[in-house]
């Protein structure tokens, strides 16, 4: 059975692997993109809702990036403290 491709905003940017850590890496840096876009748009435009809306989005993917990075932190810690532990 093939793996389901990973799909932003209608676009096909890959199909999921076993690093889903790096998938979801990639998949927050381009809601971060379109965020910003939607932003950019909505300043430009003088349309308010939609710069809220994309500035929403880039935070909301900032901080899902964010807490990615401390799980890998906290998963390396606990891997380093079982290294020490088996020596």
């Amino acid at each position: 059975m093939a793996e389901p491709a990973i799909v932003v905003y209608g676009v096909h940017i890959g199909r999921r692997t076993n690093h889903e850590e790096t998938d979801m890496s990639i998949l927050d840096k381009v809601k971060q993109m379109v965020g910003g876009a939607k932003e950019k748009i909505g300043d430009a435009t003088g349309n308010d809702d939609l710069a809220d809306s994309g500035s929403a989005e880039q935070l909301e993917a900032e901080a899902t990036e964010a807490g990615g990075d401390l799980k890998d932190k906290a998963s390396g810690a606990m891997e380093d403290g079982k290294d020490k532990l088996d020596s």
